[in-house]
């Protein structure tokens, strides 16, 4: 499974690729913890809990591939990460909360890392919690730049087209809006607009480059959007 190229909900992939993903990610998180947190008990476990906590039948974008998207992207461009950056990666969505906006699934999953690893309270566990934290900091003009690099990785996908931008926006819209195609649409472009309305998408030395072209397929986005409800139902939405 290519996840640079395409995103899956993780509840419609065959058992073979599921598989695949439960193995890299409870492989590579348990061999993360053998090399950075002792003391905190068997790892396959521990990584174990996290990716079953990710799979609830309610989530079909904040799971265990969204995780392993934001490697593979650091991967593929170079980016390098400290040992606090990955554990945050590995855990900042590991409680998700539809509905409950930017904030308390945040705190809920670096509580579940600090219980998860306790008593490993080496630095990286401390480092990572607020890392975590910072995740809910995406419309915030200001963020601590130790964070700014795991941000922008979890909004990466800014930067896919075509059939993955469409795959993960088919993801996001099962979780968040699944009942209403109208109410996606419309949340959607708004929740969009605000990161037109900050003036940038990424803060990170490594992905600040590329924020021209998160910018211009938020542009598109919200365009689609917008001609969406205009044509099928019927909406008059400012341009």
């Amino acid at each position: 499974m290519d996840l640079t190229t395409h995103f899956y909900d993780i509840h419609e992939i065959n058992s073979d690729d599921r598989k695949v993903i439960k193995q890299s990610f409870v492989g590579g998180l348990a061999q993360f913890i053998v090399d950075h947190v002792e003391k905190c008990g068997d790892a396959i476990a521990i990584a174990r809990s996290a990716y079953e906590r990710m799979c609830g039948t309610h989530l079909h974008y904040h799971t265990p591939i969204h995780v392993l998207q934001m490697f593979d992207f650091a991967r593929l461009h170079n980016i390098e990460l400290k040992p606090c950056e990955e554990l945050a990666i590995w855990y900042h969505d590991v409680i998700y909360h539809v509905g409950t906006g930017f904030g308390p699934s945040e705190h809920a999953s670096m509580d579940f890392m600090a219980a998860s690893l306790y008593p490993g309270y080496k630095e990286v566990v401390e480092r990572a919690k607020g890392t975590i934290l910072a995740t809910a900091a995406h419309m915030e003009d200001n963020v601590n730049p130790e964070y700014t690099k795991v941000l922008d990785l979890d909004v990466n996908t800014f930067l896919t087209t075509g059939d993955m931008a469409r795959e993960l926006n088919d993801c996001l819209k099962k979780e968040l809006c699944p009942k209403s195609d109208e109410g996606w649409l419309r949340g959607r472009s708004g929740f969009l607009e605000t990161f037109l309305i900050k003036g940038f998408v990424f803060r990170s030395p490594e992905m600040k480059r590329l924020d021209q072209q998160a910018v211009s397929n938020i542009r598109d986005q919200i365009a689609e959007c917008k001609q969406i409800l205009r044509d099928e139902y019927s909406v008059e939405v400012l341009t």
